[in-house]
């Protein structure tokens, strides 16, 4: 048995040998023994210097054991690589029945997914037309209600322009009216006081005097009084009517401003406490004016 000089060991396989002095080792032996040097190596038993170091093949016999232990291993190599084969061949169909199956879900979840988009825009185009028409019925309802804030102010500033107008011809009356009253009333006066000097003189004795002088006194009198009952007369009908004109104004102010209302009427009591103070005084707050006026028609 031939036995590798580095190694010691079996020569079967891997063989190299020298061509100066025919000695055999491993290559493999001999290239770690060799390592990285550069200098050409020695053979480890003679000592001479290696140029060539060739490959080596020994011959093999062969017997009937070593075949049939090859040709078994052999089998059992092919019986796995066969059984490799079908098993992977399986797992290549369950995998593609897998893929498949999936496939088909997919495409389920793709036709489900398209059919909810539908029914999401339909529903979402139902909610913006809906939203769309109450919108347009809200934009329709303001319209509506500025418009008629509009005709509300203009009939207002209308009616207010009016109700001025008809104030300075009701303060023009009254004053005329207090004018008149004052010159009455003066003349009234005047008149009293005649009567008041007639009574006050010596001479004025009505049981003494002569029935002409009595029944002058007695006419002066009547006149007087006559003067008087007219003044008074007149002084209560044309603060009358004056009162009755003002609360018809009052009562003809619009509704819609109650604010203005209230303001025209602490106006009107003003106006007659300042022009009358007399009948001022005797008209009632914004609460009963109407109340009032039912009275005096």
């Amino acid at each position: 048995m031939k036995v590798c000089a580095l190694c010691d060991r079996e020569l079967k396989y891997n063989i190299g040998a020298s061509i100066e002095c025919g000695h055999c080792f491993h290559r493999d032996c001999f290239a770690e023994w060799k390592g990285d040097t550069k200098v050409l190596p020695e053979c480890p038993i003679c000592q001479k210097t290696i140029i060539n170091f060739i490959p080596f093949y020994l011959p093999m016999e062969n017997t009937d054991k070593d075949v049939k232990e090859a040709d078994i291993k052999s089998r059992l190599i092919e019986q796995t690589i066969r059984n490799k084969r079908n098993d992977l061949k399986r797992i290549i169909e369950k995998q593609k029945l897998d893929i498949e199956i999936t496939r088909t879900k997919v495409k389920k979840l793709e036709e489900e997914l398209v059919k909810c988009e539908n029914k999401s825009k339909v529903a979402q185009q139902d909610d913006t037309g809906e939203l769309f028409k109450k919108n347009e019925e809200e934009i329709e309802k303001l319209k509506k209600r500025i418009s008629t804030m509009k005709k509300i102010k203009k009939q207002t500033l209308l009616d207010n322009k009016t109700l001025f107008d008809i104030e300075k011809s009701l303060l023009r009356r009254l004053y005329k009216i207090q004018d008149n009253m004052d010159e009455k009333g003066k003349k009234a006066l005047a008149k009293q006081k005649d009567l008041t000097k007639q009574k006050d003189h010596p001479l004025d004795n009505t049981k003494t005097s002569p029935p002409r002088d009595r029944c002058d006194s007695e006419s002066s009198n009547a006149s007087f009084d006559s003067d008087v009952s007219d003044y008074d007369n007149e002084y209560t009908f044309a603060t009358e009517d004056s009162l009755k004109n003002a609360f018809g104004i009052v009562e003809w102010i619009p509704s819609v401003d109650p604010v203005t209302t209230r303001m025209r009427k602490t106006h009107f009591k003003m106006v007659f406490q300042n022009v009358m103070p007399d009948l001022g005084r005797c008209i009632p707050d914004s609460g009963h004016f109407f109340t009032n006026l039912n009275c005096c028609r």
